[in-house]
């Protein structure tokens, strides 16, 4: 069925029994109306109605075909009528907490599509990288790296975030042969007591990480601290791509290492396995999960590039 408008039309024009009426039920000219009965009937090479004087009479395969169509519309209005349905059960409040880093670079967005596609839904969002277990309960769903909880909740992996390595030409001290010698300024939500150990992999899956021991100049949650460091010349900066787009495309900053990557923080939804999962949960939880993962996966075919 390549045209469900002219099987539409069509429904309306059999059931008014004319092409005027049918127009003016829908909305459309009665030229339009016309034509869409005719692209069906060349397309099956049979006529659906005769005319004569008093009007429009269906065919035997008009009688046919309007059968189905009934059905076909059944369930369209019935999709249309669920599905207005589930946006107003989608109503509520959900309240959320997540790492200071994942909810600035990538759920406030996601946030503020989900709540377009939900208007009647209510977010209260919470970012911090200092959240306790024990504080978990009184959220409906957790953002969290860490996924050593208890058994009383559920964990979800929902993706990892992806960065790379940048610098800026006034980092004269780049050592492109040994990569422990340069200066990194590293954005993460773990905490940290100043020492960290980062895996720099190759996009050739043969070539065997690089593993690596350091002491970061600077360590931040905060994106745009790590920014403002490397294009200052003061390292190394660990960085998802899109951060630095603008900065990539005018040549303040050049990748550090091209055809690697870092991955730094796996992303796990936590929430209660005694909660009541209603519409609004579920709808939010499967459009974050699929919203990022589109998210990750443009940002790596973005930046994941080849010398």
């Amino acid at each position: 069925m390549d045209n469900f408008r002219d099987y539409h039309v069509f429904f309306h024009v059999y059931r008014n029994g004319g092409i005027t009426k049918a127009a003016t039920e829908l909305g459309l000219t009665k030229s339009t109306v016309s034509r869409s009965v005719t692209r069906l009937e060349k397309e099956y090479g049979l006529k659906l109605f005769f005319r004569n004087g008093k009007g429009l009479y269906s065919t035997r395969f008009g009688d046919h075909l309007y059968k189905y169509c009934e059905r076909i519309i059944e369930i369209f209005y019935e999709a249309k009528s669920s599905s207005i349905q589930f946006k107003n059960e989608c109503c509520g409040t959900i309240k959320i907490a997540a790492p200071v880093l994942f909810g600035q670079t990538y759920l406030s967005s996601i946030i503020a599509r989900f709540i377009e596609k939900f208007p009647q839904t209510y977010l209260q969002v919470f970012l911090t990288n200092n959240l306790l277990e024990s504080d978990y309960s009184n959220y409906d769903i957790v953002f969290s790296l860490n996924n050593n909880v208890n058994n009383h909740y559920i964990i979800k992996k929902i993706g990892s975030v992806f960065t790379k390595l940048f610098f800026s030409e006034k980092y004269t001290k780049f050592n492109i042969n040994e990569m422990k010698k340069n200066d990194f300024l590293v954005l993460t939500s773990k905490n940290t007591d100043g020492l960290f150990n980062i895996k720099i992999h190759h996009e050739e899956k043969t070539t065997p990480a690089t593993e690596l021991h350091i002491r970061p100049r600077i360590i931040s949650n905060d994106s745009k601290v790590i920014k403002q460091a490397v294009i200052k010349g003061l390292g190394i900066g660990i960085l998802p791509g899109h951060e630095v787009s603008e900065e990539l495309n005018t040549g303040v900053l050049k990748e550090a290492f091209y055809s690697h990557y870092v991955y730094s923080d796996d992303i796990h939804a936590i929430y209660s396995s005694f909660l009541m999962m209603p519409k609004l949960f579920n709808a939010f939880l499967d459009f974050v999960s699929i919203e990022l993962a589109i998210d990750l996966q443009i940002n790596r075919d973005s930046y994941c590039r080849q010398v």
